[in-house]
């Protein structure tokens, strides 16, 4: 994937939006549920395509965003990332 200065800045709003949306579904689960550990779950084909790359390799680790990979087709847990 080639980061253009318009995909950049795509990327840039969605991150800080699903940003904003995890922090309030964290805060929420803290105060509801503190010894519980938020996830993401998300697709194996969209981990290895995108989430696999090095930059947002770093935003996650930044970001501390723990992530389960899923085969979406047997619906099975394949990778928990801490």
């Amino acid at each position: 994937m080639y980061v253009t200065r318009t995909n950049n800045s795509l990327l840039h709003y969605l991150f800080s939006l699903n940003r904003a949306v995890l922090d309030i579904y964290r805060y929420l689960l803290e105060e509801t549920a503190p010894d519980r550990k938020l996830y993401v779950a998300i697709g194996a084909i969209i981990y290895k395509s995108f989430f696999n790359q090095d930059v947002i390799q770093l935003i996650l680790h930044k970001h501390q965003l723990p992530l389960i990979v899923v085969d979406t087709e047997t619906e099975e847990i394949t990778q928990w990332i801490n």
